[in-house]
């Protein structure tokens, strides 16, 4: 617990004041709307047939609301909130239903520099500096798996993992511009992908705040 308060970044949902203003509202009248009960709706409506009856209980929309904004960069919402690793296809991010369950601690060797991404990943995850990393080395040394487990490690400070493929590098950038809209922080894993070097350059040079890249490389030269 000590040490999830320690990485828990907690990024501010920034909210207009008129665009709260008129949601209060809404959930003003929802809850009206809620605390509204059966004979109620009788007399509103002067008619003598048969009307439903029904069971009202009062909730608080508003708070509920507040709470849910409160925690969104943690706990996502829509895909974000029910997937933590995605891959891309013609520049539209899909869910991976079964992701690798691959943890930091069933991995092996490289211990200094896996403990360097690890590092590295609590200060994106507290929004401070981060530097994106090139993993190389020969195929087999655990380099993806080192970032899917620490994706998963992360999971839940609100980080999510997208898998881009080598055929997918077209659509890096506008990927980036999508997933910088999201109030919450991404894991970009470029695997294998130093030959389209001049693009990852374009990636590396982009201003991004709640995104990290890691790519990897087969190519030790």
């Amino acid at each position: 617990k000590a040490e999830s308060a320690r990485i828990r970044g907690k990024d501010p949902l920034k909210i207009s004041a008129l665009l709260k203003s008129i949601a209060d509202k809404e959930l003003d009248l929802l809850n009206e709307i809620a605390l509204t009960s059966y004979a109620d709706v009788e007399k509103m409506i002067s008619y003598e047939g048969y009307v439903a009856q029904f069971k009202t209980t009062g909730i608080d929309l508003k708070d509920k609301y507040t709470k849910l904004l409160d925690n969104m960069t943690r706990s996502g919402y829509g895909m974000y909130a029910d997937n933590s690793v995605f891959r891309t296809e013609n520049g539209m991010l899909i869910p991976v239903k079964y992701p690798d369950k691959v943890r930091v601690d069933g991995l092996f060797g490289y211990e200094q520099e896996r403990e360097s991404i690890i590092n590295n990943t609590k200060e994106f995850v507290k929004g401070q500096p981060f530097a994106d990393i090139l993993l190389y080395g020969e195929s087999g040394t655990g380099k993806t798996a080192t970032v899917r487990a620490i994706a998963r490690m992360f999971a839940q400070f609100g980080v999510r993992l997208v898998v881009v493929g080598k055929d997918e590098m077209m659509n890096l950038i506008p990927l980036i511009e999508k997933l910088s809209l999201v109030p919450m922080r991404f894991i970009l894993l470029l695997d294998d992908m130093i030959e389209d070097i001049s693009k990852l350059e374009s990636a590396l040079t982009s201003s991004r705040q709640n995104i990290v890249i890691y790519a990897t490389s087969s190519n030790t030269q």
